[in-house]
């Protein structure tokens, strides 16, 4: 969940709101007076209220991350793989053209987000605690140097 956004104050409120909404319609559940019960129906209406009020975060954990990739990057790409499928339906010269610009524009932002990341990096390095940020990253230094 994006809990994050509770440090909104107008996202909090909203919030406050649907918890309260949400006990005063629980009022049969503590009447009861099962504690066991009581609990769980309180735990789902923080749950769902943070879900209905913040939102959720969909993380896809089978694909590795990589820090110089980004938004520009992914449409060029996108823009690239257009053009090289124009390229193979139509078999001009001028789609090849397009297709071998196109190509060499997202050479040129991989290269310069890979720097980027690793200016970015060095910085990281410098302002904080260099060894566990050497330390998470020592797998890839490591690829780089063999």
């Amino acid at each position: 969940m994006r809990v994050y956004k509770l440090n909104v104050p107008n996202i909090a409120a909203k919030y406050k709101e649907s918890v309260d909404r949400r006990l005063r319609n629980l009022e049969y559940v503590w009447k009861r007076g099962a504690i066991e019960e009581m609990w769980i129906a309180f735990k789902e209406d923080l749950h769902n209220s943070a879900k209905q009020v913040c939102g959720i975060m969909r993380s896809d954990n089978t694909r590795k991350q990589r820090a110089w990739w980004n938004k520009e990057l992914k449409q060029q790409v996108k823009m690239n793989k257009t053009a090289w499928r124009k390229y193979l339906s139509l078999r001009t010269l001028e789609a090849h053209e397009e297709y071998k610009i196109q190509r060499k524009k997202v050479k040129e932002l991989v290269i310069k987000s890979k720097q980027m990341s690793w200016e970015d990096f060095g910085n990281r390095m410098e302002t904080r605690n260099y060894f566990s940020e050497f330390s998470k990253r020592s797998k890839v230094i490591k690829k780089i140097l063999l």
